[in-house]
């Protein structure tokens, strides 16, 4: 091909839950989530056409929701009374993980044609990953495996219903925020030649990448778990065993010891949360490096008057891969009498919708104002 050839295209990300070119809560702190992206090309030809470039480069922005529900069944027969046992929903749990992902890409690509037959062939790409996200799990649990509470109480249940014990219920937390980023590096040569009775092909390559996991190091938390075990009820409803949509359609009511709702589902703030364990478990650095070089040999012979081709040929790879794990996990071993659960809140998030119908807002804790609670009291984990 002869000529100079440019190519762009320039775009916007947007993500339909949060269509808004402001700013929106992103675990402590916002963010804008209508995003740009970009893709360049640009290729000429030199050299009255011996010689040839091809650049390229690549950025891309994204934002996603990630609202995720989990239904967790119990097929065992809840009591002598059940004459037709089938599958209760035990415990139902949302998942809210905003995630952001930053890509970028740049690309080159050299090619000399040595002779008629002959090209010399050189390229390298560089790209660089971030991915950041929020992943954040409220469960309502009716404790339905244990039979009877302490006075004696039972759970209640029919096909699509189920009831906790009053005090039998508890709602958990826990969840996973996460930085990761990282470089990959490529580079190529190849020497071709491909004459009427001799062919070769000979090439070799590098490349490296990179991760990082940069939780701690960012001030926060990789993991986290709490849980407020309640002194009313939690009762699940409307989730038939084959019914269209039902994680849509689970109804989720938590009360009080005299039977008024709790507003939010039992979780307006972090009252009654007990800090449980926390930790930064996937905290781990790697590096693989990759190196390897080919070499292809092809005669072309005519033997009694036959067209006979005789090739042979090398293939070597390298691979080194060095990971460093600094994970932890940590069980606090204090008295709630050592913190207010509020002081962990994350209010800057609280209002979010949740992304199911039937499930209000609910609070969540700041895993960057637990790791400061962390960093001050160290002896009580």
């Amino acid at each position: 091909r002869a000529g100079r050839e440019i190519r762009y295209r320039a775009y916007l990300n947007a993500n339909s839950e949060n269509l808004t070119l402001g700013k929106v809560p992103w675990g402590n702190k916002s963010k804008r989530v209508v995003r740009p992206g970009l893709e360049l090309s640009y290729a000429d030809v030199f050299l009255d056409g011996r010689a040839g470039v091809a650049l390229s480069l690549l950025t891309s922005h994204q934002f996603n929701e990630q609202h995720r529900s989990r239904l967790n069944w119990d097929f065992r027969e809840f009591a002598r009374t059940v004459p037709d046992p089938i599958p209760i929903l035990r415990r139902y749990n949302i998942l809210d993980g905003p995630k952001f992902t930053d890509r970028n890409a740049l690309g080159a690509r050299f090619d000399v044609r040595l002779s008629e037959q002959t090209t010399l062939s050189a390229g390298g790409q560089f790209n660089t990953y971030a991915g950041r996200y929020r992943n954040q799990n409220v469960e309502w649990d009716t404790k339905s495996d244990e039979r009877a509470d302490a006075s004696g109480g039972t759970f209640t249940v029919s096909g699509d219903f189920v009831q906790s014990p009053i005090g039998g219920g508890i709602i958990h937390f826990w969840g996973q925020w996460r930085d990761k980023s990282g470089e990959t590096f490529h580079g190529d040569l190849s020497l071709r030649h491909f004459g009427t009775q001799l062919e070769f092909k000979t090439g070799a390559f590098f490349s490296r990448s990179t991760n990082r996991y940069e939780n701690l190091r960012h001030g926060f938390f990789d993991y986290l778990k709490m849980n407020r075990p309640l002194p009313g009820q939690i009762t699940l409803s409307d989730f038939s065993v084959g019914k269209e949509d039902v994680r849509d359609t689970v109804q989720v009511t938590v009360t009080d010891e005299a039977g008024s709702p709790l507003p939010h589902l039992g979780v307006p703030d972090l009252t009654g949360f007990r800090l449980r364990e926390v930790g930064y478990g996937n905290e781990n650095d790697n590096t693989d490096t990759f190196l390897g070089a080919h070499g292809d040999l092809t005669s072309h012979l005519l033997m009694a008057g036959l067209p006979v081709s005789v090739s042979s040929g090398f293939r070597f790879q390298r691979q080194r891969r060095d990971c460093t794990d600094v994970g932890r996990r940590l069980e606090y071993v204090g008295s709630t009498d050592d913190y207010d659960p509020n002081d962990f809140w994350l209010q800057e998030y609280f209002g979010e919708e949740t992304g199911w119908s039937t499930i209000p807002p609910v609070a969540f804790p700041d895993f960057a104002k637990v790791a400061d609670f962390f960093g001050q009291n160290p002896e009580l984990f």
